[in-house]
């Protein structure tokens, strides 16, 4: 006989402290590496992912979900904002101790262009720009 729906819920609600330990257990036992296989699978992901635009299931789930349930469910785990920066932190040094330079170098190139005008300011942003996106693809 099928569980009735409070069962269910209950059951899934209350198998938060053996979930989280599995799936850690899950996470550090792991034999395959998940993002190797899904950088092997990018053509499915794009189709699969092309599919549901067109198909307009993308767009339904959207409108499913609406302004207002995606305002109550980031609100409700906004706190989860300072342990993502917490957890973070090392990564990010390591990124700023590598970028932090080629921001000041490239600031630096932009400052000796003209000032002044509009356009002036819109070739200054432009070339930092194109300065920091040449750096990211190694060029």
């Amino acid at each position: 006989m099928a569980k009735d729906l409070t069962t269910t819920v209950n059951n899934w609600k209350n198998s938060t402290a053996t979930g989280q330990q599995s799936y850690v257990a899950g996470i550090q036992g792991t034999t395959v590496d998940p993002t190797a296989l899904a950088a092997q699978n990018a053509q499915a992901a794009l189709a699969n992912y092309s599919q549901s635009i067109t198909s307009g299931r993308w767009q339904a789930a959207l409108a499913a979900a609406g302004k207002a349930k995606w305002q109550t469910n980031s609100v409700a785990k906004a706190q989860n904002w300072s342990t993502g920066i917490a957890a973070g932190e090392t990564a990010y040094s390591q990124a700023m101790g590598t970028w932090l330079p080629i921001i000041d170098s490239a600031a630096a190139q932009v400052r000796t262009m003209p000032s002044g005008t509009l356009a002036a300011s819109q070739a200054r942003a432009s070339a930092f720009m194109q300065i920091l996106y040449n750096r990211k693809r190694g060029l």
